[in-house]
Protein backbone atom coordinates (compact mmCIF):
# COMPACT_ATOMS: atom_id res chain seq x y z
CA UNK A 1 0.00 0.00 0.00
CA UNK A 2 1.11 3.90 -0.17
CA UNK A 3 1.44 4.10 3.21
CA UNK A 4 3.72 1.20 3.73
CA UNK A 5 6.09 2.67 1.15
CA UNK A 6 6.18 5.67 2.51
CA UNK A 7 6.97 4.61 5.99
CA UNK A 8 9.55 2.07 4.20
CA UNK A 9 10.92 5.40 2.15
CA UNK A 10 11.33 7.49 5.54
CA UNK A 11 13.10 4.50 7.47
CA UNK A 12 15.16 4.02 4.56
CA UNK A 13 15.68 7.99 4.55
CA UNK A 14 16.77 8.01 8.41
CA UNK A 15 19.00 5.05 8.25
CA UNK A 16 21.08 6.26 4.94
CA UNK A 17 20.98 9.81 6.81
CA UNK A 18 22.73 8.73 9.83
CA UNK A 19 25.00 6.20 7.78
CA UNK A 20 26.28 9.50 5.32
CA UNK A 21 26.29 11.73 8.92
CA UNK A 22 28.68 9.37 10.65
CA UNK A 23 30.89 9.44 7.60
CA UNK A 24 30.84 12.30 7.52
CA UNK A 25 31.74 13.02 11.03
CA UNK A 26 34.60 10.43 10.87
CA UNK A 27 36.45 12.07 8.11
CA UNK A 28 36.45 15.27 9.28
CA UNK A 29 37.93 14.00 12.46
CA UNK A 30 39.23 10.58 11.80
CA UNK A 31 40.85 10.06 16.14
CA UNK A 32 37.49 9.49 16.93
CA UNK A 33 37.51 6.37 19.10
CA UNK A 34 34.51 5.01 18.33
CA UNK A 35 35.37 5.06 14.31
CA UNK A 36 37.23 1.51 14.56
CA UNK A 37 33.60 0.01 15.41
CA UNK A 38 31.53 1.57 12.69
CA UNK A 39 30.81 -1.19 10.65
CA UNK A 40 29.83 0.86 7.54
CA UNK A 41 30.48 4.07 8.99
CA UNK A 42 34.22 3.55 9.25
CA UNK A 43 34.49 2.29 5.74
CA UNK A 44 32.70 4.91 4.18
CA UNK A 45 34.74 7.79 5.46
CA UNK A 46 37.91 6.72 4.42
CA UNK A 47 36.32 7.17 0.97
CA UNK A 48 35.10 10.59 1.35
CA UNK A 49 38.74 11.11 3.28
CA UNK A 50 40.06 12.80 0.41
CA UNK A 51 37.14 15.36 0.29
CA UNK A 52 38.85 17.39 2.95
CA UNK A 53 38.07 18.46 6.69
CA UNK A 54 36.13 21.42 5.36
CA UNK A 55 34.20 19.52 3.07
CA UNK A 56 33.40 16.72 5.84
CA UNK A 57 32.26 19.18 7.90
CA UNK A 58 29.98 20.94 5.68
CA UNK A 59 28.81 17.33 4.57
CA UNK A 60 28.47 16.23 8.54
CA UNK A 61 26.17 18.83 9.16
CA UNK A 62 23.86 18.65 5.96
CA UNK A 63 23.30 15.27 6.45
CA UNK A 64 22.75 15.71 10.44
CA UNK A 65 19.68 18.23 9.99
CA UNK A 66 18.73 16.51 7.48
CA UNK A 67 18.52 12.97 9.54
CA UNK A 68 16.83 15.17 12.60
CA UNK A 69 14.47 16.95 10.11
CA UNK A 70 13.35 13.10 8.16
CA UNK A 71 12.94 11.80 12.31
CA UNK A 72 10.43 14.79 12.65
CA UNK A 73 8.42 14.10 9.56
CA UNK A 74 8.28 10.24 10.47
CA UNK A 75 7.06 11.05 13.56
CA UNK A 76 4.69 13.92 12.65
CA UNK A 77 3.26 11.02 9.66
CA UNK A 78 3.39 8.03 12.19
CA UNK A 79 -0.19 8.81 13.69
CA UNK A 80 -1.55 9.26 10.91
CA UNK A 81 -0.33 5.47 9.43
CA UNK A 82 -1.00 2.13 10.43
CA UNK A 83 2.31 2.08 12.14
CA UNK A 84 0.55 3.97 14.81
CA UNK A 85 0.99 0.64 16.73
CA UNK A 86 4.72 1.56 17.45
CA UNK A 87 3.27 3.69 20.23
CA UNK A 88 0.23 1.99 20.74
CA UNK A 89 0.98 -1.55 20.98
CA UNK A 90 3.03 -1.02 24.67
CA UNK A 91 0.06 1.01 26.50
CA UNK A 92 -2.39 -2.58 24.99
CA UNK A 93 -0.35 -4.99 26.32
CA UNK A 94 0.04 -3.15 29.97
CA UNK A 95 -4.06 -2.39 30.07
CA UNK A 96 -4.33 -5.56 28.66
CA UNK A 97 -7.51 -7.63 30.83
CA UNK A 98 -6.44 -9.25 33.89
CA UNK A 99 -9.49 -11.12 34.88
CA UNK A 100 -9.57 -14.74 33.28
CA UNK A 101 -9.73 -15.23 29.77
CA UNK A 102 -13.06 -17.02 29.59
CA UNK A 103 -14.87 -14.47 31.35
CA UNK A 104 -16.89 -12.14 29.67
CA UNK A 105 -17.88 -8.61 31.15
CA UNK A 106 -20.75 -8.17 33.25
CA UNK A 107 -23.67 -6.48 31.86
CA UNK A 108 -25.99 -3.66 34.26
CA UNK A 109 -28.96 -4.57 32.28
CA UNK A 110 -30.72 -2.25 34.87
CA UNK A 111 -28.35 0.61 34.08
CA UNK A 112 -30.31 4.14 33.80
CA UNK A 113 -29.01 6.21 31.16
CA UNK A 114 -27.68 9.93 31.90
CA UNK A 115 -30.52 12.82 31.20
CA UNK A 116 -30.75 13.23 27.51
CA UNK A 117 -29.40 9.75 26.83
CA UNK A 118 -30.35 6.61 26.00
CA UNK A 119 -29.19 3.45 26.97
CA UNK A 120 -27.49 1.04 24.60
CA UNK A 121 -27.07 -2.41 25.28
CA UNK A 122 -23.64 -4.05 24.00
CA UNK A 123 -21.84 -2.03 20.60
CA UNK A 124 -23.57 -0.41 18.44
CA UNK A 125 -21.33 2.26 17.29
CA UNK A 126 -18.18 3.57 18.08
CA UNK A 127 -19.26 5.87 21.03
CA UNK A 128 -20.75 2.49 22.77
CA UNK A 129 -17.42 0.56 22.75
CA UNK A 130 -14.93 1.17 25.82
CA UNK A 131 -11.43 2.59 25.57
CA UNK A 132 -9.42 -0.46 25.66
CA UNK A 133 -12.00 -1.75 22.98
CA UNK A 134 -11.28 1.39 20.80
CA UNK A 135 -7.50 0.74 21.59
CA UNK A 136 -7.31 -2.58 20.08
CA UNK A 137 -7.84 -1.45 16.51
CA UNK A 138 -5.14 1.43 16.98
CA UNK A 139 -2.62 -1.22 18.35
CA UNK A 140 -2.95 -3.88 15.20
CA UNK A 141 0.21 -4.48 13.54
CA UNK A 142 -1.48 -5.99 10.82
CA UNK A 143 0.65 -9.33 11.01
CA UNK A 144 -2.16 -12.15 10.38
CA UNK A 145 -1.58 -13.47 12.76
CA UNK A 146 -4.86 -13.45 14.38
CA UNK A 147 -6.07 -14.98 10.63
CA UNK A 148 -3.36 -17.92 10.35
CA UNK A 149 -5.39 -20.65 12.45
CA UNK A 150 -8.90 -18.78 13.34
CA UNK A 151 -11.20 -21.98 12.00
CA UNK A 152 -13.36 -19.12 9.82
CA UNK A 153 -10.95 -17.65 7.79
CA UNK A 154 -9.30 -21.35 7.60
CA UNK A 155 -12.13 -22.88 6.01
CA UNK A 156 -12.71 -19.66 3.62
CA UNK A 157 -15.62 -17.83 5.27
CA UNK A 158 -16.21 -14.02 5.48
CA UNK A 159 -14.69 -13.40 8.92
CA UNK A 160 -11.03 -12.05 9.21
CA UNK A 161 -10.18 -10.68 12.81
CA UNK A 162 -7.51 -8.40 11.07
CA UNK A 163 -10.23 -7.13 8.65
CA UNK A 164 -12.21 -6.18 11.76
CA UNK A 165 -9.32 -4.42 13.44
CA UNK A 166 -9.09 -2.77 10.32
CA UNK A 167 -12.38 -1.76 9.68
CA UNK A 168 -12.49 -0.50 13.05
CA UNK A 169 -9.62 1.48 12.95
CA UNK A 170 -10.65 3.16 9.54
CA UNK A 171 -14.14 3.75 11.65
CA UNK A 172 -12.12 5.49 14.34
CA UNK A 173 -10.16 7.54 11.80
CA UNK A 174 -13.04 8.78 10.11
CA UNK A 175 -15.03 9.71 12.52
CA UNK A 176 -11.21 11.60 14.56
CA UNK A 177 -11.30 13.47 10.76
CA UNK A 178 -15.24 14.55 11.31
CA UNK A 179 -14.51 15.69 14.97
CA UNK A 180 -11.63 17.54 13.80
CA UNK A 181 -13.71 19.40 10.99
CA UNK A 182 -16.60 20.35 13.87
CA UNK A 183 -13.21 21.84 16.32
CA UNK A 184 -12.30 23.77 13.42
CA UNK A 185 -15.58 25.06 12.50
CA UNK A 186 -16.85 25.88 16.02
CA UNK A 187 -12.88 28.23 16.35
CA UNK A 188 -14.34 29.38 13.08
CA UNK A 189 -18.19 30.28 14.55
CA UNK A 190 -16.40 32.39 17.77
CA UNK A 191 -14.22 34.12 15.33
CA UNK A 192 -16.83 35.02 12.69
CA UNK A 193 -15.16 34.48 9.93
CA UNK A 194 -15.56 32.29 6.66
CA UNK A 195 -17.57 35.38 5.60
CA UNK A 196 -19.67 36.43 7.94
CA UNK A 197 -21.22 34.41 11.34
CA UNK A 198 -24.27 33.01 9.63
CA UNK A 199 -21.55 31.35 7.41
CA UNK A 200 -19.73 30.05 9.79
CA UNK A 201 -23.09 29.16 12.29
CA UNK A 202 -23.99 27.08 9.00
CA UNK A 203 -20.58 25.91 8.95
CA UNK A 204 -20.56 23.97 12.38
CA UNK A 205 -24.04 22.79 12.23
CA UNK A 206 -22.57 20.95 9.26
CA UNK A 207 -19.77 19.83 10.38
CA UNK A 208 -21.33 18.76 14.10
CA UNK A 209 -24.08 16.55 12.14
CA UNK A 210 -20.93 14.88 10.01
CA UNK A 211 -19.30 13.93 13.24
CA UNK A 212 -22.49 12.97 15.11
CA UNK A 213 -23.37 11.02 11.80
CA UNK A 214 -19.33 9.59 12.34
CA UNK A 215 -19.50 8.72 15.79
CA UNK A 216 -22.97 6.95 15.65
CA UNK A 217 -22.45 4.62 12.37
CA UNK A 218 -23.25 1.18 13.05
CA UNK A 219 -20.58 -1.27 13.24
CA UNK A 220 -22.58 -3.77 11.62
CA UNK A 221 -22.16 -3.90 8.15
CA UNK A 222 -19.33 -1.38 8.42
CA UNK A 223 -16.36 -2.28 10.96
CA UNK A 224 -17.78 -5.56 10.33
CA UNK A 225 -20.21 -7.80 7.87
CA UNK A 226 -23.52 -9.27 9.62
CA UNK A 227 -22.57 -12.50 8.55
CA UNK A 228 -18.84 -12.72 10.19
CA UNK A 229 -20.27 -11.66 13.39
CA UNK A 230 -22.38 -15.06 13.68
CA UNK A 231 -19.04 -16.63 12.26
CA UNK A 232 -16.81 -16.54 15.32
CA UNK A 233 -16.85 -19.81 17.38
CA UNK A 234 -15.36 -17.74 20.22
CA UNK A 235 -12.27 -20.12 20.62
CA UNK A 236 -9.68 -17.47 21.03
CA UNK A 237 -7.26 -18.25 18.80
CA UNK A 238 -7.22 -14.22 17.83
CA UNK A 239 -6.45 -13.30 20.91
CA UNK A 240 -3.81 -16.04 21.87
CA UNK A 241 -2.06 -15.39 18.23
CA UNK A 242 -1.97 -11.71 18.69
CA UNK A 243 1.73 -9.98 19.44
CA UNK A 244 0.15 -7.34 20.95
CA UNK A 245 -2.82 -9.05 23.01
CA UNK A 246 -5.94 -7.48 20.77
CA UNK A 247 -9.00 -9.08 22.39
CA UNK A 248 -10.83 -9.52 19.40
CA UNK A 249 -13.56 -12.05 20.64
CA UNK A 250 -14.48 -9.24 23.71
CA UNK A 251 -15.61 -6.78 20.81
CA UNK A 252 -17.76 -9.33 18.33
CA UNK A 253 -19.59 -10.08 21.19
CA UNK A 254 -20.21 -6.88 22.08
CA UNK A 255 -21.69 -6.12 18.83
CA UNK A 256 -23.84 -9.13 19.49
CA UNK A 257 -24.99 -8.21 22.53
CA UNK A 258 -26.55 -4.87 20.76
CA UNK A 259 -27.79 -6.94 17.43
CA UNK A 260 -29.65 -9.73 19.82
CA UNK A 261 -31.29 -7.10 22.98
CA UNK A 262 -31.94 -4.02 21.04
CA UNK A 263 -32.62 -5.05 17.61
CA UNK A 264 -33.93 -9.37 17.85
CA UNK A 265 -31.36 -9.49 14.77
CA UNK A 266 -29.38 -13.08 15.01
CA UNK A 267 -29.68 -16.42 13.07
CA UNK A 268 -33.10 -17.81 12.93
CA UNK A 269 -31.54 -21.10 13.69
CA UNK A 270 -30.72 -19.20 17.90
CA UNK A 271 -34.42 -18.99 18.21
CA UNK A 272 -35.17 -22.11 18.80
CA UNK A 273 -32.16 -22.73 21.31
CA UNK A 274 -33.05 -19.14 22.99
CA UNK A 275 -36.65 -20.42 23.43
CA UNK A 276 -36.07 -24.24 24.75
CA UNK A 277 -32.84 -22.57 27.51
CA UNK A 278 -35.95 -19.95 28.45
CA UNK A 279 -38.40 -22.39 28.81
CA UNK A 280 -36.68 -26.03 28.97
CA UNK A 281 -33.44 -24.85 30.61
CA UNK A 282 -31.76 -26.63 27.83
CA UNK A 283 -30.62 -25.59 24.28
CA UNK A 284 -32.54 -29.55 23.09
CA UNK A 285 -35.77 -28.21 24.37
CA UNK A 286 -36.00 -31.35 26.15
CA UNK A 287 -38.38 -31.81 29.78
CA UNK A 288 -36.51 -31.50 33.36
CA UNK A 289 -37.69 -34.40 34.54
CA UNK A 290 -35.55 -36.54 31.89
CA UNK A 291 -32.40 -34.77 33.00
CA UNK A 292 -31.84 -38.18 34.87
CA UNK A 293 -32.98 -40.79 32.29
CA UNK A 294 -28.79 -41.41 31.79
CA UNK A 295 -28.66 -43.03 35.34
CA UNK A 296 -31.28 -45.54 35.24
CA UNK A 297 -29.77 -48.25 37.00
CA UNK A 298 -26.45 -46.58 38.49
CA UNK A 299 -28.44 -45.70 41.95
CA UNK A 300 -26.71 -42.32 41.92
CA UNK A 301 -27.38 -39.60 44.33
CA UNK A 302 -29.63 -36.26 43.77
CA UNK A 303 -29.06 -33.73 46.02
CA UNK A 304 -32.75 -32.46 46.87
CA UNK A 305 -34.30 -34.66 44.59
CA UNK A 306 -38.25 -34.57 44.29
CA UNK A 307 -38.81 -38.05 43.21
CA UNK A 308 -37.81 -38.02 39.73
CA UNK A 309 -37.44 -41.35 38.29
CA UNK A 310 -33.76 -43.07 39.26
CA UNK A 311 -32.97 -40.95 41.63
CA UNK A 312 -31.55 -41.68 45.31
CA UNK A 313 -31.40 -39.16 47.95
CA UNK A 314 -29.84 -39.06 50.75
CA UNK A 315 -26.63 -41.29 49.68
CA UNK A 316 -24.44 -38.46 49.29
CA UNK A 317 -21.89 -37.45 52.51
CA UNK A 318 -20.79 -33.79 53.25
CA UNK A 319 -17.71 -32.52 51.96
CA UNK A 320 -18.00 -34.92 48.98
CA UNK A 321 -18.19 -34.22 45.21
CA UNK A 322 -20.92 -32.48 42.98
CA UNK A 323 -21.19 -33.67 39.75
CA UNK A 324 -22.16 -31.44 36.86
CA UNK A 325 -23.50 -33.46 34.35
CA UNK A 326 -24.49 -30.40 32.02
CA UNK A 327 -27.18 -30.16 29.33
CA UNK A 328 -25.88 -32.50 26.58
CA UNK A 329 -24.53 -35.22 29.08
CA UNK A 330 -28.09 -35.26 29.89
CA UNK A 331 -29.93 -35.16 27.03
CA UNK A 332 -27.49 -36.41 23.73
CA UNK A 333 -27.96 -39.84 23.28
CA UNK A 334 -23.94 -40.28 22.68
CA UNK A 335 -23.19 -37.98 25.59
CA UNK A 336 -24.72 -40.07 27.98
CA UNK A 337 -22.58 -42.15 27.68
CA UNK A 338 -19.76 -40.59 28.39
CA UNK A 339 -21.36 -39.44 31.90
CA UNK A 340 -22.49 -42.72 32.88
CA UNK A 341 -18.66 -44.13 32.50
CA UNK A 342 -17.34 -41.01 34.70
CA UNK A 343 -20.58 -41.90 37.07
CA UNK A 344 -19.00 -45.66 37.02
CA UNK A 345 -15.20 -44.35 36.96
CA UNK A 346 -15.57 -42.22 40.42
CA UNK A 347 -18.09 -45.07 42.36
CA UNK A 348 -15.23 -47.24 41.44
CA UNK A 349 -12.50 -44.76 43.16
CA UNK A 350 -14.88 -44.93 45.93
CA UNK A 351 -15.49 -40.64 45.45
CA UNK A 352 -18.95 -40.02 47.32
CA UNK A 353 -20.64 -37.68 44.56
CA UNK A 354 -24.44 -36.53 43.90
CA UNK A 355 -25.72 -35.08 41.22
CA UNK A 356 -28.50 -31.65 40.95
CA UNK A 357 -31.12 -33.90 38.87
CA UNK A 358 -33.84 -31.75 37.80
CA UNK A 359 -32.57 -28.91 39.99
CA UNK A 360 -29.38 -28.42 36.98
CA UNK A 361 -29.98 -26.01 34.42
CA UNK A 362 -28.20 -24.49 31.76
CA UNK A 363 -25.08 -22.92 32.14
CA UNK A 364 -25.86 -20.05 30.01
CA UNK A 365 -22.66 -20.28 27.94
CA UNK A 366 -24.65 -20.44 24.61
CA UNK A 367 -26.76 -17.73 25.28
CA UNK A 368 -23.86 -15.10 26.46
CA UNK A 369 -21.40 -16.32 23.89
CA UNK A 370 -24.51 -15.63 21.39
CA UNK A 371 -24.74 -12.15 22.95
CA UNK A 372 -28.66 -12.46 24.62
CA UNK A 373 -26.78 -11.97 28.19
CA UNK A 374 -30.46 -11.38 29.29
CA UNK A 375 -31.12 -15.05 28.75
CA UNK A 376 -27.42 -16.32 30.55
CA UNK A 377 -28.01 -14.02 33.27
CA UNK A 378 -31.24 -15.88 34.49
CA UNK A 379 -29.79 -18.98 34.27
CA UNK A 380 -26.70 -17.62 36.23
CA UNK A 381 -29.04 -16.56 38.97
CA UNK A 382 -30.69 -19.61 39.07
CA UNK A 383 -27.98 -21.83 39.24
CA UNK A 384 -25.77 -19.83 41.45
CA UNK A 385 -28.49 -19.69 44.55
CA UNK A 386 -28.88 -23.91 43.56
CA UNK A 387 -25.34 -23.75 44.07
CA UNK A 388 -24.80 -22.24 47.09
CA UNK A 389 -27.85 -23.90 48.62
CA UNK A 390 -25.90 -27.49 47.70
CA UNK A 391 -22.71 -26.02 49.21
CA UNK A 392 -24.37 -24.65 52.47
CA UNK A 393 -26.78 -27.51 52.70
CA UNK A 394 -24.76 -30.36 51.85
CA UNK A 395 -20.92 -29.56 52.29
CA UNK A 396 -20.56 -29.66 48.90
CA UNK A 397 -16.45 -28.70 48.46
CA UNK A 398 -16.27 -29.54 44.65
CA UNK A 399 -17.72 -29.35 41.41
CA UNK A 400 -16.53 -31.63 38.47
CA UNK A 401 -17.81 -31.17 34.89
CA UNK A 402 -17.33 -32.92 32.47
CA UNK A 403 -18.28 -30.13 29.77
CA UNK A 404 -15.41 -27.20 29.54
CA UNK A 405 -17.92 -24.92 28.38
CA UNK A 406 -19.64 -25.36 31.74
CA UNK A 407 -16.41 -25.72 33.26
CA UNK A 408 -15.20 -22.77 32.55
CA UNK A 409 -18.74 -21.01 33.19
CA UNK A 410 -19.20 -21.76 37.06
CA UNK A 411 -15.12 -21.38 37.35
CA UNK A 412 -14.66 -17.94 35.70
CA UNK A 413 -18.21 -16.45 35.31
CA UNK A 414 -20.29 -17.54 38.01
CA UNK A 415 -18.08 -15.44 40.75
CA UNK A 416 -19.56 -12.38 39.01
CA UNK A 417 -22.73 -13.80 40.74
CA UNK A 418 -21.61 -14.29 44.32
CA UNK A 419 -20.56 -17.85 43.75
CA UNK A 420 -17.43 -18.72 46.26
CA UNK A 421 -16.05 -21.18 48.35
CA UNK A 422 -16.29 -24.02 46.24
CA UNK A 423 -13.30 -25.79 43.73
CA UNK A 424 -14.49 -26.59 39.98
CA UNK A 425 -12.59 -28.96 38.37
CA UNK A 426 -12.62 -30.57 34.87
CA UNK A 427 -13.34 -34.46 35.00
CA UNK A 428 -9.62 -34.97 33.15
CA UNK A 429 -8.37 -33.06 36.17
CA UNK A 430 -10.15 -35.15 38.48
CA UNK A 431 -9.75 -38.44 36.62
CA UNK A 432 -6.00 -37.84 36.47
CA UNK A 433 -5.56 -36.94 40.21
CA UNK A 434 -7.60 -40.41 40.61
CA UNK A 435 -5.30 -42.37 38.40
CA UNK A 436 -2.17 -40.95 39.63
CA UNK A 437 -3.75 -41.54 43.87
CA UNK A 438 -3.69 -45.29 42.42
CA UNK A 439 -7.54 -45.19 42.80
CA UNK A 440 -8.16 -45.87 39.21
CA UNK A 441 -5.77 -48.88 38.08
CA UNK A 442 -5.95 -48.97 33.93
CA UNK A 443 -5.03 -52.68 33.20
CA UNK A 444 -6.41 -53.38 30.60
CA UNK A 445 -5.50 -52.09 27.06
CA UNK A 446 -6.74 -50.17 25.17
CA UNK A 447 -6.91 -48.36 21.18
CA UNK A 448 -2.86 -48.62 20.09
CA UNK A 449 -2.93 -44.99 18.78
CA UNK A 450 -5.02 -41.85 19.66
CA UNK A 451 -5.28 -38.73 17.93
CA UNK A 452 -5.78 -36.02 20.71
CA UNK A 453 -7.75 -32.99 20.32
CA UNK A 454 -8.06 -30.45 22.59
CA UNK A 455 -10.69 -28.70 23.35
CA UNK A 456 -10.51 -24.61 23.50
CA UNK A 457 -12.46 -23.87 26.70
CA UNK A 458 -10.43 -25.96 28.60
CA UNK A 459 -7.31 -25.74 27.05
CA UNK A 460 -6.62 -21.58 25.72
CA UNK A 461 -9.58 -20.39 27.85
CA UNK A 462 -7.89 -22.19 31.00
CA UNK A 463 -4.39 -23.77 30.48
CA UNK A 464 -5.35 -27.11 30.68
CA UNK A 465 -4.00 -29.39 28.49
CA UNK A 466 -2.12 -31.94 29.90
CA UNK A 467 -4.34 -33.94 32.47
CA UNK A 468 -6.55 -35.94 29.58
CA UNK A 469 -3.04 -36.51 27.73
CA UNK A 470 -2.11 -38.41 31.28
CA UNK A 471 -4.63 -40.04 31.44
CA UNK A 472 -4.52 -41.74 28.08
CA UNK A 473 -0.82 -42.49 28.35
CA UNK A 474 -1.58 -44.42 31.66
CA UNK A 475 -4.00 -46.83 29.83
CA UNK A 476 -1.66 -49.70 28.86
CA UNK A 477 -1.11 -50.35 25.17
CA UNK A 478 -2.11 -46.71 24.07
CA UNK A 479 0.24 -44.26 22.26
CA UNK A 480 -1.07 -40.55 22.10
CA UNK A 481 -0.64 -38.89 18.59
CA UNK A 482 -0.71 -35.14 18.18
CA UNK A 483 -1.83 -33.37 15.55
CA UNK A 484 -0.46 -30.42 13.69
CA UNK A 485 -2.44 -28.46 15.26
CA UNK A 486 -2.59 -28.88 19.34
CA UNK A 487 -2.05 -27.34 22.80
CA UNK A 488 -2.36 -23.85 22.44
CA UNK A 489 -2.23 -24.00 18.59
CA UNK A 490 -5.03 -26.03 18.65
CA UNK A 491 -8.11 -25.95 16.22
CA UNK A 492 -11.51 -25.15 17.36
CA UNK A 493 -14.19 -28.00 16.44
CA UNK A 494 -16.39 -25.50 15.35
CA UNK A 495 -19.20 -25.75 18.27
CA UNK A 496 -18.10 -22.72 20.74
CA UNK A 497 -20.00 -19.37 20.52
CA UNK A 498 -23.01 -21.07 20.05
CA UNK A 499 -22.24 -22.43 16.81
CA UNK A 500 -23.57 -25.45 18.03
CA UNK A 501 -27.08 -24.37 17.23
CA UNK A 502 -26.23 -22.66 13.98
CA UNK A 503 -25.96 -23.80 10.64
CA UNK A 504 -22.74 -23.43 8.24
CA UNK A 505 -23.70 -21.40 5.55
CA UNK A 506 -19.79 -20.60 3.45
CA UNK A 507 -16.73 -22.35 3.22
CA UNK A 508 -16.18 -26.04 4.24
CA UNK A 509 -17.33 -27.07 7.89
CA UNK A 510 -14.98 -26.14 10.48
CA UNK A 511 -15.87 -29.60 11.99
CA UNK A 512 -14.09 -31.73 8.60
CA UNK A 513 -11.40 -30.00 8.63
CA UNK A 514 -10.36 -30.56 12.32
CA UNK A 515 -11.59 -34.37 11.72
CA UNK A 516 -9.76 -34.44 8.74
CA UNK A 517 -6.62 -33.20 10.46
CA UNK A 518 -7.19 -36.49 12.73
CA UNK A 519 -8.16 -39.02 10.23
CA UNK A 520 -4.23 -37.92 8.69
CA UNK A 521 -2.49 -39.62 11.77
CA UNK A 522 -4.02 -42.61 10.78
CA UNK A 523 -4.81 -43.45 14.71
CA UNK A 524 -7.21 -45.94 16.38
CA UNK A 525 -9.46 -43.45 17.94
CA UNK A 526 -9.97 -39.84 18.54
CA UNK A 527 -10.11 -38.72 21.94
CA UNK A 528 -11.69 -35.16 23.74
CA UNK A 529 -12.59 -33.94 26.48
CA UNK A 530 -15.64 -32.16 25.36
CA UNK A 531 -19.19 -33.09 24.80
CA UNK A 532 -19.65 -30.59 21.59
CA UNK A 533 -16.22 -31.40 20.42
CA UNK A 534 -17.12 -35.34 20.95
CA UNK A 535 -20.53 -34.25 18.89
CA UNK A 536 -18.62 -32.09 16.28
CA UNK A 537 -16.29 -34.68 15.54
CA UNK A 538 -17.91 -37.98 15.38
CA UNK A 539 -20.26 -35.94 12.55
CA UNK A 540 -17.21 -34.88 11.06
CA UNK A 541 -15.49 -38.81 10.82
CA UNK A 542 -19.11 -39.82 9.74
CA UNK A 543 -19.62 -37.34 6.71
CA UNK A 544 -16.17 -37.94 5.66
CA UNK A 545 -16.96 -41.51 5.31
CA UNK A 546 -14.53 -42.31 8.22
CA UNK A 547 -16.88 -43.86 10.58
CA UNK A 548 -15.27 -46.73 11.50
CA UNK A 549 -12.53 -44.69 13.46
CA UNK A 550 -14.46 -44.06 17.00
CA UNK A 551 -14.64 -40.29 18.47
CA UNK A 552 -14.46 -40.82 22.08
CA UNK A 553 -13.80 -39.47 25.42
CA UNK A 554 -11.60 -39.69 27.88
CA UNK A 555 -13.41 -40.85 30.30
CA UNK A 556 -14.98 -43.27 28.29
CA UNK A 557 -11.38 -44.86 27.61
CA UNK A 558 -9.95 -45.07 30.93
CA UNK A 559 -13.22 -47.23 31.92
CA UNK A 560 -12.40 -49.13 29.22
CA UNK A 561 -9.14 -49.60 30.85
CA UNK A 562 -10.26 -50.41 34.33
CA UNK A 563 -13.07 -52.26 33.74
CA UNK A 564 -15.05 -49.52 35.43
CA UNK A 565 -18.07 -50.21 32.91
CA UNK A 566 -18.60 -53.76 34.33
CA UNK A 567 -19.41 -52.40 38.15
CA UNK A 568 -22.29 -53.98 39.23
CA UNK A 569 -24.56 -50.83 40.12
CA UNK A 570 -25.01 -49.63 43.26
CA UNK A 571 -28.36 -50.26 45.50
CA UNK A 572 -28.82 -47.28 47.90
CA UNK A 573 -31.47 -47.88 50.71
Amino acid sequence: SRDAFVILALIGIVVVTELFGDAFRFAAHPSLGSRPFAVLAGPLSLLLEPLGVRTATIGFGIFAWAHILVVLVFLTYLPYSKHLHIFTSEPNVYFRNLAPLGALRLMDLEAEAPAGQEVIFGAKSLKDLTWRHLLDPLSCTECGRCMEFCPASMTGKTLSPKHFMEGLRDQIVAAETALSAAASAQRAARGGIQSGVEASDVSLRLAHDRAEEALSLPLVDNAIPEEAVWQCTTCGWCVEGCPVLIEHVDSIVEIRRNLVLEESRFPKELNVAFRNMETAGNPWGQPRSARLDWAKGLGVAVLDGDGAPGRTDGDHQAGGVLYWVGCAGAFDERNRKVVRAMAQLLTQADVPFAVLGPRETCSGDPARRAGNEYLFQMLAQENVATLSAAHEAHGIQTIVASCPHCFNTILNEYPQFGLGGIEVVHHTQLLDRLVADGRLKANRSGAAEVAYHDACYLGRYNDIYEPGRRVVDAIPGSELLEMDLHHRRGMCCGAGGARMWMEEREGQRINHRRAEQALALAPDAIATACPFCLIMLRDGTTDLGRAEVPVRDVAELLADATGAWAIEPRVVQ
